[in-house]
């Protein structure tokens, strides 16, 4: 039933989207336009979401690239750091600001038109300002300072301000805590539920959401402001994702063109240029770890990654692994193993929180095996008792053990992976591309455009953050090796 209602949501909305010129000048009240209801426009923005972040195409996501999870056999800007190029900062800037006015859009709908209890249209407006918090983090994360505050207003307002990156997280917290306190189990999410495809509508399940993002992004702040990280993690730790059953996870289609956009890269778009990395390789295979199958095929034997930045034969190097090439694989954004690496990361920063480290760091390797692979419990055990995986002898210091481990089960999830990196430091073993010996970007350019539509705002912001540039840092990444 649940696929037939995803089916049916997603086809109805490409025909809303598409469709819609063909009937131009057909009893339209231009004084009264039609409006989609709520529950399409949440459909919309959760498979834009999903779409943009769990992508590769080099036009619009390049950061499993970064973190060098992959590489290409023949076009290497990408691999190289030359942003400008394709502008692929524009295209996941746009993005992320129209999914975010689908949202604000189906809550003004909600806000001025339901008729339904208060305590459902609580439950619709929560589970869409969480949407929201998510994306809105995701793009300071990314640029820094941001349009945010004036941003949204459409012909209101076409030159926003940029915000400081700071200020807006500080306001994102204070959004997930209304959030979720107004999250109440004992009503629906009533007519919206249809078009939320990522939880049906489960109060329950937007909570552990909700609590998982708010437990991110304490960390995320944990070098510059210790004591709001401490408070927001201790507070968020009783509620977050404790099974892959409550992953946030999308359901992408095997039929066009509600697929997984790895597939419409790798597999519709004919690529034969993908090709896993020499370091992902030798960080992997030397684990003998069950998951190395599934993200790399054996097309080669051994395994053999290409040199990041440098041309190669794609049949002489490992291709990435069926589960991207396969059209129906759900798009994750937050995952049961992410929450038992964070909590690993809380314990060892000395918040009070139910269990230890070493807990923590296993719990999570054996989510991301239980997820990817059918790993018994005695492949588990002898995983993790090898010197390299084992909490007591993995790594020299903490952020070492989990920053590899927790590296390794964001495969695929290359956004996540990047900033983990950038907090962590691990892994340690990114190499330069030989021909713009770069260390790995600390965040991506603004849109090349901006300087254009919003010149005096974008100095500003430029200024205030000392420079659009890719060694530039959003304000939460204080440490740095530039490896």
């Amino acid at each position: 039933m649940k696929n037939m209602k995803k089916i049916f949501l997603l086809a109805l909305l490409m025909v809303i989207t598409y469709s819609c010129d063909d009937f131009e000048g057909w009893n339209v009240d231009t004084k009264n336009p039609s409006e989609v209801p709520p529950a399409f426009l949440i459909t919309a923005a959760q498979q834009d979401i999903f779409q943009q972040m769990v992508g590769m195409n080099v036009n619009s996501n390049n950061f499993g690239m970064m973190v060098q999870f992959w590489g290409q056999t023949t076009y290497q800007d990408e691999a190289n750091y030359l942003f400008r190029e394709r502008d692929f900062g524009s295209s996941f800037w746009t993005r992320h600001y129209y999914l975010l006015a689908d949202l604000k859009e189906a809550a003004r709908l909600i806000t001025e038109n339901s008729v339904e209890d208060a305590g459902v249209v609580k439950n619709q407006l929560a589970m869409i300002d969480l949407m929201m918090v998510y994306s809105w983090s995701v793009l300071v994360d990314t640029f820094g300072y941001i349009p945010y505050t004036e941003a949204l207003q459409g012909n209101s307002n076409l030159v926003p301000k940029y915000d400081d990156d700071a200020g807006i997280y500080n306001d994102l917290f204070n959004r997930l805590d209304t959030a979720l306190n107004s999250l109440d189990d004992s009503n629906s999410m009533g007519s919206v539920a249809s078009g939320d495809l990522v939880y049906d509508g489960d109060v329950a399940s937007w909570k552990m959401f909700g609590n998982s993002l708010k437990l991110r992004m304490a960390l995320r702040v944990a070098d510059v402001d210790a004591a709001t990280s401490k408070t927001k993690a201790e507070q968020a730790a009783a509620g977050v994702i404790m099974s892959n059953a409550y992953n946030a996870a999308f359901p992408f289609e095997p039929t066009t063109p509600n697929t997984n956009p790895n597939w419409v890269t790798l597999v519709q778009s004919g690529r034969t240029d993908y090709i896993m990395t020499e370091q992902f390789v030798d960080n992997i295979v030397p684990l003998n770890d069950p998951r190395t199958p599934v993200f790399m095929q054996d097309n080669v034997v051994p395994y053999i990654g290409g040199v990041y930045g440098v041309n190669a034969t794609y049949v002489d190097r490992s291709h990435i692994g069926i589960p991207w090439h396969t059209p129906e694989t759900e798009g994750i954004i937050i995952d049961y193993a992410e929450v038992c690496f964070m909590l690993a990361e809380a314990h060892e920063r000395g918040y009070t929180l139910a269990g230890d480290a070493e807990t923590w760091y296993g719990l999570g390797i054996a989510a991301s095996m239980e997820y990817w692979t059918d790993a018994s419990a005695a492949d588990l055990a002898t995983y993790i008792a090898q010197p390299a995986v084992a909490y007591a002898t993995a790594g020299a210091t903490w952020q070492e053990k989990i920053g590899k481990q927790k590296y390794l089960g964001l495969f695929g999830r290359g956004f996540e992976a990047w900033s983990t990196w950038r907090m962590l430091d691990y892994p340690n073993t990114f190499t330069r591309p030989p021909d713009n010996p770069l260390p790995v970007p600390r965040r991506i350019y603004y849109p090349n455009n901006e300087p254009q539509l919003n010149g005096a705002n974008y100095d500003a912001a430029v200024a205030a953050m000392g420079g659009d540039e890719l060694d530039s840092k959003v304000f939460w990444d204080v440490n740095g090796q530039g490896n």
